[in-house]
């Protein structure tokens, strides 16, 4: 199929706006039911704030909890519960994430080719290489199989890349064989 345009991005406009897009869909865009928004508070330590658009350092900080406070197992089926939610199928990049996290190699188009995983990757990016580290955390936090920490590392570069050039090139989210 046709590759995607590049997308530029305005560093200074990113990074002060909300950060988080990313992983704010991963835990956070899943507004239900109370359950859900009462786990999400007690991952923040109270401090969730409760919005329709999620808040990237309160998501960074509910991140960072919950990888600090549990096993890997359970963090793990918490990961792939919540991204394999239904009432999250209007983030249709979250199979390709979940897949990464239950050990699997998505398809490269699975991740490339979704629009709203593409538009969502610029604006989640955080200066100081936050974004990086806390992929990394949820990457070693799961056991997965090397194929997909090699996709995580992946997701992980055109993020990096994005935030030093501004533009943002799927291109480099590939199958690996």
């Amino acid at each position: 199929g046709k590759s995607l345009p590049l997308m530029s991005a305005n560093l200074s406009v990113l990074q002060s706006r909300i950060r988080g897009t990313l992983l704010g869909g991963i835990i956070g865009d899943c507004f239900g039911t109370s359950g859900r928004i009462d786990f999400l508070a007690k991952l923040s330590a109270g401090k969730w704030l409760f919005r329709l658009s999620c808040n990237g350092y309160m998501m960074l900080e509910a991140t960072k909890k919950a990888l600090d406070g549990g096993d890997s197992a359970t963090l793990r089926q918490t990961f792939v519960d919540l991204i394999s939610d239904p009432d999250m199928n209007h983030l249709k990049w979250g199979a390709g994430l979940s897949s990464v996290l239950s050990g699997e190699a998505p398809k490269s188009s699975t991740l490339r080719g979704n629009t709203v995983m593409i538009r969502s990757l610029p604006a989640a990016l955080f200066p100081d290489s936050e974004y990086e580290r806390i992929f990394q955390m949820l990457a070693d936090a799961v056991p997965v199989h090397e194929v997909a920490k090699g996709k995580a590392k992946m997701l992980t570069d055109s993020a990096r890349g994005a935030l030093k050039s501004g533009i943002f090139d799927p291109t480099g989210i590939k199958d690996i064989a």
